[in-house]
């Protein structure tokens, strides 16, 4: 509209000539129209920038350890939901991106319940890689290279640099230092999966140098083995993790072994005759 007053003050309005641009449009565009335009360019470079963004960050996630330096399991909670109970002086690394789930074991022993999702979750343990969608299964490094792996519920698949196997609920493997996978027996109970978790330590006719072993994560005072003899002697039993005492207690009444204090507050095991 194009707005002119006459001699009596009173104003007009006037439709412009047809073809004549309005508001300095050129002919032929509406401005409304023209307004529009480096808006949608401006939002087309936005999504785009934000669908790159993602795509780093999913390519780069920042990565949180866990580590346990207690003498107890410790329960934590991931970034998907996931479950990750850790083992004293254990430590594990995580890396969650929008399309992926990747856990790494430091050291030690872990208990993972995987959330259901979409996205597989991968955990490397040395050189071997396990594979799980939702599912509960354990990893354990031991200091020669072994890396063992038990599966509670559900199916992991594992896959070492010369080869793989998929383990059933109630199975175990060992994947060897060479990278070979040797399929373990079958879990004759879970009491001994099952109790770590919880505090427990279940043994089955276990060599004492690994009782031993075991129950020094948990405990303030070491015990050591000083007659290599009794080493390898099968102990079964349940013990409360980190009571050496109730361990000295059932070595000394089943096998005849003592302890013996030393002066750095270590036990010395041996047999008493």
């Amino acid at each position: 509209m194009i707005r002119n007053e006459n001699k009596e003050g009173t104003v007009v309005l006037q439709q412009p000539p047809r073809g004549v641009p309005r508001d300095n449009a050129p002919a032929g565009v509406h401005p409304v129209r023209r307004r529009w335009l480096p808006m949608a360019v401006a939002a087309g470079i936005g999504l785009a920038a934000t669908a790159g963004w993602l795509l780093y960050m999913d390519g780069n996630p920042s990565t949180r350890v866990y580590a346990n330096t207690t003498h107890a399991v410790q329960r934590q909670i991931l970034a998907d939901g996931s479950v990750a109970t850790l083992d004293a002086g254990s430590a594990l690394s995580a890396r969650f991106g929008w399309r992926t789930r990747e856990l790494q074991l430091d050291q030690g022993r872990v208990q993972l319940e995987v959330a259901p999702s979409s996205r597989a979750l991968r955990l490397q343990a040395g050189n071997s890689s396990i594979r799980d969608i939702g599912t509960t299964f354990q990893v354990e490094r031991l200091n020669d290279g072994r890396v063992e792996v038990a599966l509670l519920e559900g199916a992991v698949e594992v896959t070492s640099v010369s080869a793989q196997h998929t383990l059933a609920p109630g199975q175990q493997l060992q994947v060897l230092a060479s990278g070979r996978i040797q399929p373990g027996p079958q879990l004759s109970t879970t009491a001994a999966a099952e109790g770590w978790p919880q505090g427990d330590l279940v043994f089955d006719a276990t060599p004492l140098s690994v009782v031993v072993e075991r129950m020094n994560r948990y405990g303030s005072t070491p015990l050591v083995i000083a007659d290599p003899d009794i080493a390898d002697l099968a102990v079964s039993g349940s013990f409360r993790a980190g009571d050496a005492h109730e361990l000295l207690s059932a070595l000394q009444l089943g096998w005849s072994i003592a302890g013996q204090p030393r002066k750095d507050g270590a036990l010395e095991l041996r047999r008493v005759y």
